[in-house]
């Protein structure tokens, strides 16, 4: 997949992904959802499904030139050369690239702090009996740690969580530790911790979306929120943790700038503080409403973010195996060359059900060339594969002399070069012309070396916004060696791009 087609899709995958969460956000307000819990799943749900967007939609056929050959004799005018153009999406894509890097890092660095905060931490090992019973009822694998540090708890680890408490903790009520321990452990239970990660991978790899910003922020509210409504069940003392919350924000927070649960964030804390004091409940009822109603919205949203933004799937290879599979460069007549006559024979050809040609009657063409152009073609063989014979067609041998008037300079019919394409570049569709709606064909006269190279492109006709893209695409293509009298000889031919818009 080329690199405009790259960007194309992420902008589309990221309208889609803003849609969905709009869509989310406008349900969670109209139907007033504050419960916790439920806020924490929704919000989950939604990111889930911003992420898995693009493995579960269908994806459209790319917008992309249609290759078609045809048998054109127009004279070459001047050539048109392709103006390079600086590519730009390649630019963004470094960009974001780069974005992610540095993401990626900053988690690199976040890590790092965890593991020397955790190395330079003190053991705590003689808890009070209230804290060790706490942690044999929720979480008996941790391990607490005092450190100078930092300045509030800090929970990480799977296999071996600990909780990391500033050095100040010792000194607080008995009851405000209970509080803040009984909230770490909880996390400890969750597994809070790998779904922290989780979120801040997807924070690093779509890092210029505003909107996953957003939704992250929610979920990490959500998550503490309705870890205090689990330490408030739990310690039957909705009070107690109220202060505890209100003692730890006096001091300045510990900065987000590890990839762990943090017992604080300023910024939530007004939110948090908020909930618990209002004692939120959410009925049966209510809750099934939501769900109901919740998921219509996630699909109508979804459904129409699919359709206004769809992904574009890369191309698939264009057939080149339609013409024939085998064939014979005409020899040029002696008589003919004496005489300087050149030109183009067409011939009507019958082919069998076995591939070969079992007539060609000519149809226009010098007189002296038609004979040497029907003993060729007559030994011509298509494939009963690629096509429903027996079949009837047309060719066009063409015959050019060299300046020199002793060699032929073979102008070959397009349907024949074409069987000898071994390499092909399709055209990216201008940016420009798919703006403005701008498709049509263009026609290309084109010159093939000895070797298979194309060594000249020149334009006969065509919208010059597409004619550019059609010349780059078409001087990489490859051709397998053209014989004549066993003697590689250069051919020319002509070549029709079709550029259409999908619909």
């Amino acid at each position: 997949m080329d690199a405009a087609r790259w960007l194309g899709n992420l902008a589309a995958w990221s309208a889609q992904a803003a849609i969905l969460i709009a869509a989310a956000s406008l349900a969670a307000w109209a139907f007033r959802l504050r419960a916790p819990r439920v806020r924490l799943a929704w919000w989950q749900i939604v990111l889930a499904l911003c992420v898995l967007l693009p493995a579960v939609e269908p994806w459209r056929a790319a917008q992309v030139a249609s290759i078609a050959l045809s048998s054109s004799a127009a004279r070459p005018t001047a050539a048109a050369h392709a103006s390079p153009l600086l590519p730009w999406p390649l630019v963004f894509l470094t960009i974001l690239a780069g974005g992610c890097v540095a993401r990626v890092l900053w988690l690199a660095v976040g890590f790092g702090r965890l593991r020397r905060w955790r190395r330079t931490a003190g053991d705590w090992t003689q808890l009070p009996p209230y804290l060790a019973g706490l942690r044999a009822a929720l979480a008996p694998r941790t391990a607490f740690r005092l450190s100078s540090s930092i300045s509030g708890p800090v929970t990480f680890g799977l296999r071996h969580p600990v909780v990391l408490l500033p050095s100040r903790f010792v000194a607080l009520p008995a009851d405000a530790q209970e509080a803040i321990v009984c909230h770490e452990l909880l996390h400890v239970r969750r597994r809070d911790w790998l779904l922290t990660i989780a979120e801040e991978s997807i924070r690093a790899l779509f890092w210029f979306h505003p909107a996953i910003w957003w939704l992250i922020s929610r979920i990490q509210l959500a998550r503490e929120q309705a870890v205090d409504a689990g330490v408030v069940a739990f310690t039957k003392n909705r009070t107690q943790y109220l202060q505890a919350l209100l003692a730890m924000a006096g001091h300045q927070p510990a900065p987000d700038l590890a990839p762990a649960t943090l017992f604080l964030r300023k910024r939530h804390l007004r939110r948090r503080v908020a909930l618990l004091l209002e004692e939120v409940h959410m009925s049966k009822r209510s809750l099934i409403s939501f769900c109901a109603a919740g998921s219509g919205v996630l699909l109508a949203a979804g459904w129409l973010a699919l359709q206004t933004f769809p992904l574009q799937a890369a191309p698939a290879p264009q057939s080149s195996d339609s013409g024939p599979v085998y064939t014979v460069a005409p020899k040029y007549p002696q008589a003919a060359r004496d005489k300087h006559i050149e030109g183009d024979v067409v011939l009507q050809i019958q082919i069998d059900a076995d591939g070969h040609v079992s007539d060609a009657q000519p149809v226009s063409g010098p007189e002296e060339l038609r004979a040497a152009a029907v003993e060729a073609v007559l030994k011509w063989r298509y494939s009963p594969k690629n096509m429903s014979l027996p079949a009837s067609s047309q060719v066009t041998v063409a015959f050019k002399l060299s300046r020199s008037g002793d060699a032929a300079k073979i102008r070959v019919d397009p349907q024949v070069q074409r069987a000898k394409l071994v390499f092909m570049v399709h055209p990216v569709y201008p940016p420009e012309a798919k703006a403005k709606g701008i498709q049509g064909v263009v026609e290309l006269r084109t010159t093939i070396g000895k070797d298979g190279h194309v060594e000249d492109v020149q334009v006969t006709s065509g919208d010059p916004v597409l004619a550019a893209a059609a010349v780059e695409a078409v001087r990489q293509w490859r051709y397998s060696t053209t014989l004549l009298n066993g003697d590689p000889v250069a051919v020319i031919t002509d070549i029709h791009v079709n550029f259409t818009l999908a619909k």
